[in-house]
């Protein structure tokens, strides 16, 4: 709800928005990073549940929220304004091969916006997860995701990045 709250008063508000998450949820993150993992994943589809508040990413991912607030709450007001304003037309020229790996289960980012944004790129790989939500995807198949980069990378080494 919270968060529902600052993204939607973002592109209006972005300086109460940037209090809100300096302020209180800073404080709480700091705080009780736990409870706002567990807070956080009541908006998150089943498999990234299932994921986050796994004993083997847990704490981790707690550890990471507390962490992202330490020096205040004005880079996750950075995260959320990259999701409300129009992206640099420059990112559709890019040549280089993009691979982008998305849940169809994701309650975060739908499954249409990663397809839209495959379409877009001039090389987007776009890599469809049946059961998966948003975060589930890099904790459950981190393996695949690394090697799948790795082997792009090794077929593209002497290739530079280009935009057009």
């Amino acid at each position: 709800m919270l968060a529902q709250f600052v993204l939607r008063s973002t592109p209006i508000t972005p300086r109460a928005a940037g209090l809100l998450l300096d302020g209180p949820l800073r404080q709480f993150a700091k705080r009780y990073p736990q409870a706002l993992l567990k807070i956080l994943c009541t908006r998150f589809a089943r498999a990234d549940q299932e994921a986050l508040l796994s004993g083997e990413w847990s704490q981790a991912i707690a550890d990471s929220l507390a962490e992202s607030f330490a020096a205040g709450g004005y880079g996750a007001l950075r995260d959320l304004l990259t999701y409300t304003q129009r992206w640099d037309e420059r990112l559709w020229r890019i040549q280089t091969p993009v691979l982008i790996w998305h849940g169809r289960q994701d309650t975060v980012v739908p499954i249409r916006c990663a397809r839209a944004l495959a379409r877009r790129l001039a090389n987007g790989q776009l890599h469809e997860y049946e059961d998966e939500g948003h975060l589930s995807v890099p904790l459950r198949h981190m393996r695949t995701l690394l090697s799948q980069a790795i082997r792009l990378a090794s077929n593209s080494i002497d290739a530079k990045p280009s935009i057009h």
